[in-house]
């Protein structure tokens, strides 16, 4: 920047330019171009065309100031505040300038943004000389962009601003003034020259030549014919007209606006900010409202949960996806089957089905110890399943039993013979082939229930290390049973619980192991204490002891919390409570995350993290974080037939109180409360004990099955219980009632909650094709149902790799269809010629001249039988044809030759639809009648190209 000593000097070189006549001729204020930008409003096929402005139209005072001057306004005139515009922006007035000066700086040129010159110069204008304001009058001298400096190709000194337009080089260009050579650029002296018989001092080049370019940045732009133009910024090398416009809130390209061209709503590289990049997993990316998002997934990626975060998160090449985002029937790799050791695998796009399920013929998981069918127990039994016991056997039909059940000879006497002095023997329960003496409970008998003292009580401990225990084996022995043998040792071989088993890890740190006491087999220690940091803690540090902490300290081994460090700073300097110097977000040890489920610990000395926080399993079934009375879903109720839900996020409720019978109970009853009982004498009432049941609360000497004349109401011995499993008899507490003995609940239920065997075992494959399985009747029939009927096209059980209807045969003219449950292809149609394509004339018509058309198997085409096929043209005929088939036709040869029997028609001819403004068909340099600059216009050269002349 050049340095003016003084402002009496610069006015002396007043331009004709900036006299009377340059007023009468001011360039369009409402032409703009991509290096000359609109100053309010924007830039629409060269002129400026206001946006959303609202102008006050209201003639008189003004109540708010306008965006340009109001000249039907007689009120008070309107302040307009400056915009902002730097030096050599255009504008068109002064508010549109942060100097608020909007002139025209040379003959007929564009009014520019500029300032006044000072003493000190233009520093507000980088690269600026002093110009004379010239017949501006009050304005005084201003300074002149750049591109009016040394070495600017000139015609007049008007056109030099403060300089003068002087021949060098063989042309004349524009030498500017200067007091002393510190004022001149680099590569320019200041010497006198002639000014209208005046020496006046200028900048001249060196080398007496104008016919470079002065770039002070090499970046190809600044003064001097040889350059690209102007330089707005001559000092940084990355700001010029031809500079790519980036996305950092600055302007590169000299327009006069940042970031032009660049949306952060749709620019994948700045979308939503500057510097943004869309970069999707898996994906083909789009910027829609400044968010990145998936357009398209790559490869055999999907976007199955809609989270543009994570992109296309799934690769359905993965086996586990079974190519879909979804998957019914399991989840691919589980465990599944009765017994869990099968897995769900792919059946299907999909579709998971259990595969390797082993369950036996019961429905069990163990194998079945023998076969069904088979004979046992006495040997007129047979083995069956155990409807008791799902997955069990047991042994039916055995109508070879001994007296006491078991087979063969009863060991230790006959039932009923004398015991133990005047007692009997009894068949023992334990031992269906043993009796025992069934003497009274004040006898003196053993624990086993015989008449001997015994070597060993049973329940005492014994063997290996007393893993066993002692039990009776018959009434006058015990036996030890359960003994581990050396499977009771620990690893040392000794019967003490060590402190820890040889191998397994100890230490503080968990980085040793436990090895076998020397002389002790019953302990065990660990051999060693490794620390993993270097203050004998298991985690590694956050700083090193020694390392530099809190600016100006040491951080050093924390002797309240070992294994960590703290800087080592004065008692005066306070810590945080995790030992660094910066304040922590949060206090140790409060609760956080869901429902308070974590709690705050130190992430690192300046740092804290939410520990152990569950998430969403912190919740509860109803999406709160207190204790529900219930599990939602679970039954409720008197009868249990109503179900828990959820009223809140942490209240639950039963959604009724259903009972059935009339007393509040589940059951029907066998009397109704009011019908009569004994005899006429009482009424029935609900049993406070059962509401399930009524009593008569009297007796009149009727008795019932067990002597009273109570609430007995089944025939004694009678089935009773779940699926019959139970007897009724009497009440041994109350004679007048009857109760149900040997009910097994839920254990005489089959695996499907009914009472009779299975029909067929659960997961078995059925159904036509048998592609499905055997379930649990859903109606609660207690059996098995077939869980559906799956078959493929056609009814049968072939999966075609073809669908009914769809297109079939070698001319793709056919279609699938079903015959019987097979998939077969009808209706396939070749022409003539037995190919596929149309033929452009039938075969047997004449041709050329009495020849006769003939199929040609090896073209699949028609051809003349008396012609040479090497004459014949392309589209089969005998006439000669204006171009091939193919070829380019009508307007601008957007058109297309194809046959037209044996000749030719153009199809796909646009017409002149297609032309461009001036009737040709080339794509022109620009719209006729629009600006190209400086006031100039396209103008039509020819049809196909345009050229830039003045209007008129």
């Amino acid at each position: 920047m050049r340095n003016f000593l003084g402002l009496g000097l610069a006015s002396v070189f007043a331009l004709a330019g900036c006299g009377e006549e340059a007023k009468k001729q001011p360039a369009p204020a409402d032409e703009c171009s991509t290096f000359s930008p609109c100053a309010i409003g924007e830039c629409v096929e060269g002129q400026c065309v206001a946006g959303d402005v609202v102008e006050d139209t209201d003639p008189g005072v003004d109540t708010a100031p306008d965006t340009q001057p109001d000249t039907t306004d007689t009120g008070t005139p309107d302040t307009i505040e400056p915009t902002g515009a730097a030096c050599g922006v255009a504008c068109v007035a002064d508010g549109d300038c942060d100097s608020g000066l909007c002139r025209p700086l040379g003959t007929g040129a564009a009014k520019v943004c500029t300032e006044l010159f000072a003493t000190d110069g233009c520093d507000g204008c980088p690269s600026f000389g002093p110009i004379s304001a010239g017949a501006s009058g009050s304005d005084g001298d201003l300074c002149a962009a750049g591109d009016y400096g040394d070495c600017a190709a000139c015609t007049a000194d008007a056109d030099c601003g403060a300089g003068l337009c002087q021949p060098t080089s063989g042309s004349t260009f524009c030498q500017m003034p200067c007091f002393g050579d510190n004022s001149c650029p680099e590569g320019f002296t200041c010497r006198g020259a002639d000014r209208n018989g005046s020496v006046v001092a200028v900048c001249e080049p060196d080398n007496g030549l104008c016919t470079g370019c002065i770039d002070e940045d090499g970046d190809g732009y600044g003064g001097g014919p040889a350059c690209l133009g102007p330089d707005c910024a001559p000092a940084d090398p990355t700001i010029n007209p031809g500079a790519p416009e980036l996305c950092n809130n600055a302007d590169e390209d000299c327009d006069g606006r940042a970031d032009d061209g660049i949306s952060l709503a749709t620019d994948e590289n700045n979308c939503g900010g500057c510097g943004i990049v869309c970069d999707l997993a898996n994906a083909n990316e789009v910027c829609t409202a400044g968010i990145c998002r998936v357009d398209s997934c790559t490869g055999n990626f999907a976007d199955c949960n809609g989270d543009r975060v994570d992109g296309c998160e799934v690769n359905f090449d993965d086996p586990d996806t079974c190519g879909s985002c979804v998957v019914t029937g399991g989840l691919v790799g589980a465990p599944c089957g009765i017994c869990g050791d099968g897995v769900f695998a792919c059946s299907g796009v999909g579709t998971a089905e259990c595969v390797g399920d082993t369950a036996n013929a019961c429905g069990g998981c163990e194998p079945l110890p023998q076969v069904l069918g088979d004979t046992c127990g006495c040997g007129a039994g047979e083995w069956a399943c155990d409807p008791a016991t799902p997955g069990a056997q047991v042994c039916i039909n055995d109508a070879l039993a001994n007296d006491c059940g078991g087979c063969g000879a009863v060991e230790g006497g006959v039932a009923g013979e004398a015991c133990c002095g005047a007692f009997t023997l009894a068949c023992d329960p334990s031992n269906l082939n043993s009796v025992f003496c069934d003497v009274p409970d004040s006898f003196p008998r053993n624990a086993c229930g015989g008449c001997t003292a015994l070597a060993r009580e049973p329940a005492q401990p014994c063997g290996t290390c007393e893993s066993g225990a002692t039990v009776c084996d018959g009434r006058e022995a015990t036996r030890c049973d359960g003994d581990l043998g050396n499977a009771a040792l620990n690893g040392c071989g000794g019967c003490a619980t060590l402190p820890g088993e040889p191998g397994e890890a100890c230490g503080t740190c968990g980085l040793n192991s436990y090895v076998c006491d020397a002389t002790d087999i019953d302990q065990s220690s660990c051999n060693g204490d490794t620390r993993v940091n270097s203050c004998g803690g298991c985690a590694a540090l956050d700083i090193a002891p020694g390392a530099a902490c809190c600016e100006t300290y040491t951080a050093i081994c924390d002797p309240l919390r070992p294994g960590l460090t703290k800087c080592d700073v004065p008692v005066t300097v306070q810590l945080n409570a995790c030992g660094g110097c910066g304040v922590l977000d949060q206090r140790l040890g409060e609760v956080c995350g869901t429902c308070g489920s974590g709690r705050y610990a130190c992430g690192g000395q300046d740092t804290v993290v939410c520990a152990g926080d569950l998430g969403a399993a912190a919740l509860n079934a109803c999406g709160g974080c207190g204790l529900l009375d219930g599990e939602p879903g679970s039954a409720c109720g008197p009868c249990g037939e109503d179900f828990v839900e959820c009223v809140g996020t942490d209240i639950v409720a039963c959604d009724g109180a259903t009972s059935f019978n009339s007393c509040g109970g589940c059951l029907p009853l066998a009397n109704e409360p009011g019908a009569t009982c004994c005899g006429g004498t009482s009424e029935y009432t609900c049993n406070p004990d059962d509401r399930n049941g009524t009593v008569c609360p009297s007796a009149d000497g009727r008795v019932n099955f067990c002597g009273g004349c109570g609430n007995g109401r089944a025939e004694l011995d009678g089935a009773c219980g779940t699926c019959g499993s139970g007897t009724y008899a009497c009440d041994r507490a109350d004679p007048t009632a009857v109760v149900c003995n040997g009910d097994q609940g839920a254990a005489a239920l089959n695996a499907c909650g009914g009472c009779g065997p299975l029909s067929a075992r659960i997961g078995e494959a059925c159904g036509s094709c048998g592609l499905d399985t055997y379930i649990c009747d859903p109606s609660g029939g207690g059996d098995v149902v077939c869980s559906g009927d799956t078959t493929f096209d056609c009814g049968g059980c072939t999966d075609f790799a073809e669908s009914e209807g769809d297109a079939c045969g070698s001319c793709g003219l056919g279609a699938f269809a079903c015959s019987g449950s097979t998939l077969t292809c009808v209706g396939d149609a070749a022409n003539e010629c037995g190919t596929c394509e149309t033929l452009l004339q039938p075969p047997g018509g004449s041709c050329c001249e009495g020849g006769t058309l003939e199929c040609n198997r090896d073209t699949g085409t028609v051809l003349c039988n008396n012609t040479d096929p090497g004459l014949l043209n392309a589209c089969g005929g005998c006439a000669r044809l204006e171009a091939n088939p193919g070829d380019g036709c009508g307007t601008c040869g957007y058109g297309t030759f194809i046959c037209d029997g044996d000749g030719l028609t153009c199809e796909g001819d646009p017409g002149d639809g297609i032309l461009n403004a001036c009737g040709g068909c080339s794509t022109l340099d620009g719209v006729p009648g629009t600006s190209c600059g400086g006031g100039d216009i396209w103008v039509c050269d020819g049809t196909e190209a345009v050229f830039c002349s003045p209007p008129g």
